[in-house]
């Protein structure tokens, strides 16, 4: 999802992006390479740092993924208002915001 919202990124920047320490994140990638969802590259400009991109597959996941969430919030939120679910939605990035 992290790169789905900010595009193509080192590896690095993925492991900052999900709160994961970057050891556990060669794992994580290797298992969403083998099924196919991401692609490692070597960046041409630093051999030792890799760029991980969405797969055709791994977006059309992302979008599935991301429709089924639109459905699961709007029955959890069904009863709120219009400006409530946005005050919620703000307070939960700001919450988000001061976990990173």
């Amino acid at each position: 999802m992290s790169l789905g919202r900010v595009g193509p990124a080192h590896q690095q920047r993925v492991s900052e992006l999900i709160g994961v320490d970057p050891r556990n994140t060669v794992a994580v990638v290797g298992l969403l390479q083998r099924r196919g969802l991401v692609e490692r590259t070597v960046d041409p400009a630093d051999r030792r740092r890799h760029t991980l991109t969405l797969t055709t597959d791994g977006a059309d996941l992302l979008a599935k993924l991301r429709a089924q969430i639109d459905a699961v919030e709007a029955v959890m939120l069904g009863g709120l208002p219009g400006h409530e679910r946005d005050q919620l939605h703000g307070l939960l990035r700001r919450l988000a915001d001061t976990l990173h």
